[in-house]
């Protein structure tokens, strides 16, 4: 004799090594009211018999809309016995455990017990007679606790609508009814007299979320940069945090492509990537005392190389006039040429007459410096710009050497003494 409580029993299947349990409260309510069945006089006995049912996969059905029901669904729709049932459930390897909750509730009683299912056994099938009736019932089959990412759901509500099990004939609220000869498919009553629309009952699905790991994460993009690749995600509410793991083809994840964020960050930029190179990206959220959730899809994305400007020299060339036996001049390179941002050139200097002008070159400055010997002339001063790419342009300008007044009163100075 089963006990008043949930009973499950495992049918042969363990639980997979790789499978994330979880444990469900599921509540029966009954909603039999006037307003559900208006058309006839509600029964002074109107019940449900007992939850029978199971935590399956989807290689089994054990009864379905337009399909035959088996000999345990007929004996379970017209009496409410669940044990032939039971029967047949236990005899497929498909099952992991079957629910039964002997406890007979009235039309709108409420009964709670908890389930245990797990990723290969998520699909829970669930049946409970109306009573009295010809072969009428309420349930679920093959119904999914998995949402469409593979997570666990974390509330499901459903509407328990009537069905007619095909097998016994009736349209009152009576046991003792001939059988259906032949017999017919299961058929939905839902809308048909002497039901509405409304439905017979609710089943509801509670998560316990204590030792479950977070949801997986969605809404993963990226938006490629130079050298770098911005992803953001949607926020998962249980989560405390993200590892956010990337790799290009030939790689696999290690330390150093791995970054790990707290709860309140939902985008993150990855640099010092290869430009021009596809990477997959996928995040992870993570929670204290448990298992990291699953991995998001990955998503791809390829990081931007610099645009590069063409490196060229200024539209106007300098002009200059320096005195002979006069002060050094100072010239900054870096307005001479256009450049990539971000881009270091390299300056070469040469004078076509070294005697008159010598040119060189400190860091970004071209330094000219005038002969000492008071000579007169115009000089050629080409600069070379080469950039990281080794592409280079080319400037020259002329430079006049003019008379050094300072050298003219030298020189009058020196006429007048030795006079």
């Amino acid at each position: 004799m089963l006990p008043a409580a949930l009973a499950i029993c495992i049918a042969g299947q363990a639980l997979a090594q790789n499978a994330v349990p979880a444990t469900y409260s599921v509540t029966f309510t009954g909603n039999w009211t006037d307003e559900s069945t208006p058309n006839l006089p509600l029964p002074s006995t109107a019940h449900f018999t007992t939850r029978i049912g199971a935590i399956h996969n989807s290689n089994v059905t054990f009864w379905e809309s337009g399909g035959t029901a088996s000999t345990g669904v007929e004996i379970m729709a017209e009496t409410g016995a669940p044990g032939i049932l039971r029967s047949e459930i236990e005899a497929s390897s498909h099952v992991h455990a079957v629910i039964q909750h002997d406890a007979s509730i009235g039309g709108t009683g409420t009964v709670t017990f908890d389930i245990e299912v797990s990723e290969d056994h998520p699909l829970i099938t669930l049946t409970s007679m109306i009573g009295p009736s010809p072969d009428w019932f309420v349930g679920i089959s093959g119904r999914s606790l998995l949402d469409s990412q593979g997570d666990w759901l974390r509330t499901v509500r459903i509407n328990l609508y009537p069905y007619d099990a095909g097998t016994e004939n009736g349209n009152t609220f009576s046991l003792s009814n001939p059988d259906t000869n032949p017999q017919e498919t299961i058929t939905s009553l839902r809308g048909q007299d002497p039901f509405t629309d409304e439905p017979m009952a609710w089943l509801s699905f509670v998560l316990d979320t204590t030792n479950q790991p977070p949801r997986r994460v969605t809404g993963v993009s990226i938006r490629p940069g130079v050298g770098a690749l911005t992803v953001s995600w949607n926020p998962v509410d249980d989560a405390d945090g993200y590892k956010v793991q990337w790799w290009s083809a030939g790689q696999t994840f290690g330390s150093d492509r791995e970054r790990v964020v707290g709860s309140s960050v939902t985008q993150v930029t990855i640099p010092d990537l290869t430009p021009g190179t596809e990477y997959s990206v996928r995040i992870i959220a993570t929670k204290p005392r448990t298992r990291d959730g699953k991995p998001s899809h990955v998503e791809n994305g390829t990081p931007l190389a610099p645009s590069r400007k063409p490196l060229e020299p200024t539209e106007s060339p300098p002009t200059l006039d320096l005195l002979a036996d006069g002060d050094a001049a100072t010239l900054d390179l870096a307005a001479m040429f256009t450049a990539s941002e971000g881009e270091t050139l390299t300056y070469e200097a040469e004078s076509s007459d070294p005697e008159l002008v010598t040119a060189s070159v400190e860091g970004t400055e071209l330094v000219l410096v005038p002969n000492d010997i008071g000579e007169e002339g115009t000089v050629t001063v080409t600069v070379t710009a080469t950039d990281e790419g080794d592409r280079t342009a080319t400037l020259s300008f002329a430079i006049t050497i003019e008379p050094n007044p300072r050298s003219l009163l030298r020189g009058w100075r020196k006429v007048l003494f030795e006079r």
